[in-house]
């Protein structure tokens, strides 16, 4: 490198190592200076003295500048290779360093969002009236990228036909599976079905209609008048893409579909007058009770059971006592909560219950002894789905699923110390939330802040102050044992809805990697397990919004 080195050159290479122009400047100056003293410094580059000082320290702790001790101390630049060698190793490093976190971060993100259901808030509609209904249908088959399954009346799929409804289904590579009664009197229609779709047979004694396409979204009817009328209005369906009872719906569908016989062996059957009824659809809430008490007193050996929400079993804790005094083996799959403590504790005694940790369905299910079933989908606040079964098939396939999840399950005996903690921590955020109230606080626990979509997040709790309501403040607890990844979680929430303070509670401390995350994403932690101790540390970080800016 013969030629003289440009001053413009040199500087604007050295913004791109992360000096400053002012630090750049001095560094310049140093390197073709050789040392001087501060005061030079600042005579020849017009700077103030007390900063070139402070350029000259910062300069100093980058390794491009050193001190030469005497009087006066005197600073020489550092070697512009040794000094650009050395920044670029560090550079280096801390890209090394971020990728390892970067890494770590995806990792944690993942499992964070595994059985975690996406922000987008579900959407539900109501439709009234046979044409209305009938007129979404063609706008949802036309809109199938992969599948349509269907269950409903022979009636129904005749006035399908008469619509134009099936007109889209007949066309395209869709999977198509119809879920019907086959009988004498639809036999036609059954067979010109067939030549489009894979049509299986089950016994319908109550009108109904089940239409979910793609596994995406869910139309289904609960009251429906089953004549040919197409102007009646007693034709009242809901829609939804709410994934959690899509995924319900789902599995109802295909309990029943794997069971069902073919609609030909069927159709031949009928033609010859006998007609296999193996699955039988419940009608009344009223009736599924009763079947479930008969099923489990006919009991012998064992009773599977599968549900969410252990409190709806229709039994007592003495007929539980009493079928496994009969010497019964009772497995019950549940997910355990802070509501279900006693209950499951109780029940605990006389039956093998588990806790399943991910994503349960809404799925009520009782197998016996292997060879009888009674499956129930509860929808919203109506009834919902119900069947009861002894078809083998249909036995097997449910017992299989009931397999898969109790092999993937913990005891909840493991489960309940646990809850029990959380139950302090609760009773810690309702201390919490008075103290606050009467501060001027306005909370909520659990609670919700709203993204600038309109998409509703949900915390453990939400404070806000009259005086400063733009600044909320964001609590969740540690539930798990992966802080790591509810810290991800809780800074990818609060981030969404614009939380001024986020704090993540816990019942055990925080381990040193878990407080170094949380610093870097700004969340607070507070470890606690005395409810009035998780209280005051609650409020005291509180207050602190009040302190900053607005």
């Amino acid at each position: 490198m013969g030629r003289q080195l440009s001053k413009k050159t040199v500087v604007e290479r050295l913004l791109d190592f992360g000096f400053s122009n002012d630090e750049a400047e001095i560094y310049f100056f140093l390197l073709r200076t050789g040392s001087c003293p501060a005061s030079l410094i600042s005579r020849r580059l017009r700077f103030n003295r007390v900063k070139a000082y402070r350029i000259l320290k910062a300069l100093e702790e980058k390794g491009a500048v050193g001190a030469i001790i005497g009087r006066p101390t005197k600073f020489v630049a550092t070697p512009l290779e040794k000094m650009t060698d050395q920044l670029l190793e560090e550079k280096k490093k801390t890209i090394l360093e971020m990728e390892e976190s970067r890494d770590e971060m995806v990792e944690y993100w993942r499992k964070i969002q595994t059985g975690v259901e996406t922000l987008e808030e579900p959407r539900f509609r109501i439709l009234q009236g046979r044409k209305q209904i009938y007129d979404f249908l063609i706008r949802m088959f036309e809109r199938a990228e992969t599948e349509i399954s269907i269950l409903t009346t022979r009636n129904d799929l005749q006035r399908f036909s008469f619509y134009g409804v099936s007109d889209p289904l007949e066309s395209g590579n869709l999977a198509k599976r119809l879920l019907t009664q086959v009988d004498r009197h639809g036999i036609e229609t059954i067979e010109n079905l067939l030549d489009f779709a894979e049509v299986r047979h089950i016994p319908l004694t109550t009108a109904m209609r089940l239409v979910i396409v793609d596994g995406s979204e869910v139309l289904n009817t609960f009251a429906m008048e089953d004549s040919m009328s197409m102007t009646t209005q007693r034709d009242i369906g809901l829609w939804t893409n709410a994934h959690n009872y899509v995924e319900s719906m789902k599995i109802f569908f295909s309990s029943l579909w794997s069971a069902a016989p073919d609609a030909r062996q069927v159709s031949e059957a009928v033609k010859a007058g006998k007609v296999p009824q193996r699955i039988r659809i419940i009608g009344t809430l009223q009736e599924y009770n009763e079947t479930y008490k008969a099923m489990m007193e006919s009991s012998k050996e064992e009773a599977s059971i599968i549900e969410k929400d252990i409190s709806r079993i229709p039994l007592s804790i003495r007929d539980v006592q009493g079928i496994m005094d009969r010497g019964v083996k009772i497995e019950i799959l549940t997910q355990v909560d802070a509501s279900s403590i006693a209950y499951t504790s109780q029940l605990a005694k006389y039956a093998q219950v588990r806790h399943q940790q991910t994503y349960m369905p809404e799925l009520q299910l009782l197998v016996v002894d292997q060879r009888e079933l009674l499956a129930r989908v509860p929808h919203l606040k109506t009834y919902g789905y119900t069947t009861w079964s002894n078809l083998e098939p249909h036995v097997q396939t449910m017992m299989q699923i009931f397999r898969d999840k109790w092999a993937n399950s913990v005891p909840a005996t493991e489960i309940l110390p646990k809850l029990a903690t959380e139950q302090k921590l609760l009773e810690g955020l309702r201390l919490a939330e008075k103290s606050l109230q009467a501060l001027d606080w306005i909370t909520e626990v659990p609670g919700q802040l709203a993204t600038t979509t309109g998409t509703n997040i949900s915390f453990t709790l939400v404070a806000k102050h009259k005086e400063r309501p733009l600044n909320p403040v964001a609590l969740d607890l540690l539930v798990e044992e992966d802080a790591l990844g509810q810290i991800v979680e809780l800074k990818a929430k609060a981030r969404s809805v614009g939380a001024s303070l986020q704090i993540l509670a816990s019942t055990r401390p925080f381990y040193k990697e878990e407080s170094k995350l949380a610093d870097l994403y700004g969340i607070t932690l507070i470890y606690a397990i005395d409810p009035n101790d998780l209280a005051t540390k609650i409020v005291n970080e509180a207050k602190r919004v009040l302190e900053g800016p607005i």
